[in-house]
């Protein structure tokens, strides 16, 4: 099995930052710090209904109340996804097995 991982590591011909750039590109401009700035506006904005309809519409109040509850959790998956992303932006991919593969016959 390691020796299949390493000959594959060392018959790469796209750089790591092609790697990245790629990886970046399967998002479809879907940027997930965008898509969380828009959350961060919903969840405002449930947040104005809700105290607009607690009064009255309790029910609807619950319904917002729920949706804020299923929200967050959209909210969350998108910090995620945007940390993973700056992540991937700032730091160099380590290259430290690429440049120093282990010989195929040591790990099996």
């Amino acid at each position: 099995m390691a020796s299949i991982i390493m000959g594959a590591l060392q018959n790469r011909t796209a750089s790591p930052d092609q790697d990245a750039a790629q990886q970046n590109a399967t998002l479809q401009g879907a940027d997930p710090g965008l898509l969380g700035r828009q959350a961060d506006q919903m969840n405002k904005l449930m947040g104005v209904m809700f105290v607009q309809s607690f009064q009255r519409l309790p029910n609807v109040a619950n319904y917002i109340s729920q949706a804020m509850k299923a929200w967050s959790r959209v909210q969350k998956e998108l910090q995620q996804a945007a940390s993973v992303q700056s992540v991937m932006k700032k730091s160099p991919i380590n290259q430290s097995l690429v440049a120093n593969p282990m010989p195929s016959d040591s790990v099996q």
